[in-house]
């Protein structure tokens, strides 16, 4: 009896892609096909059966194609995987340190794209603290942070897409009112980027003018989105 095309190509994929051990291992013995004169099954003789002449030329290359789609599959997939991986992988982007050096504050992102992710982390006396996350349109553009006197409080604000401010007592770690520390807030925005006199310095932040006068000042920010 001589195989169909499909059941000898559909036998010819299996081999190609999980081989031909494999397949009779997992077949049962009746079914694994009639043996040959040796008394064994040979890779791509379809159990002793004997192969159409149409077939006969076509069968090695047709076995290489398949391997090798089999091979870019692969690769395509790992190539994937590794840049997902670090798309939402989070770096370290930016860090304000206090006066002191004795506490921080960072802005960890996504990794290649920058903007599919933000974190916040406050450092204190070596240990960090992840303390805020956004996951939506995270393009960070400007971002300020202000120390109270001694050290006992910190705020911060983020401007970009989306419009954050926090802060939190040092000693605990616990997040406190913004409200609180609001009026310090604003003028230590005044004073470190010379806000024109008149101007909500909090409305200033999301302006063209402020985002340029912050990488200014901060060189040493890269972002894959600027």
């Amino acid at each position: 009896m001589i195989p169909s095309k499909r059941s000898i190509l559909a036998r010819v994929g299996a081999e190609a892609f999980i081989g031909p051990n494999h397949i009779a291992a997992q077949e049962p013995a009746a079914t694994v096909g009639r043996r040959t004169p040796s008394g064994a099954n040979k890779p791509g003789d379809f159990g002793g059966e004997a192969l159409p002449e149409w077939l006969r030329g076509e069968l090695p290359d047709i076995k290489r194609n398949l391997a090798l789609n089999s091979r870019t599959n692969h690769l395509a997939l790992l190539l994937m995987l590794s840049i997902f991986t670090e798309c939402c992988g989070w770096r370290r982007t930016m860090t304000f340190e206090s006066p002191s050096h004795s506490s921080a504050v960072e802005i960890w992102q996504t990794g290649i794209a920058n903007d599919f992710g933000t974190r916040v982390a406050l450092v204190v006396d070596g240990r960090r603290t992840f303390v805020f996350e956004n996951r939506r349109d995270a393009l960070v553009s400007f971002v300020h942070v202000y120390w109270s006197p001694e050290e006992r409080q910190a705020s911060v604000l983020l401007s970009g897409l989306n419009y954050f401010v926090l802060a939190w007592d040092l000693r605990s770690g616990r997040p406190i009112p913004f409200e609180s520390l609001r009026n310090d807030f604003a003028r230590s925005i005044e004073t470190t980027y010379r806000v024109p006199k008149g101007v909500d310095p909090f409305k200033w932040t999301g302006e063209a003018e402020a985002q340029k006068a912050f990488f200014a000042l901060h060189p040493d920010i890269h972002l894959s989105y600027r």
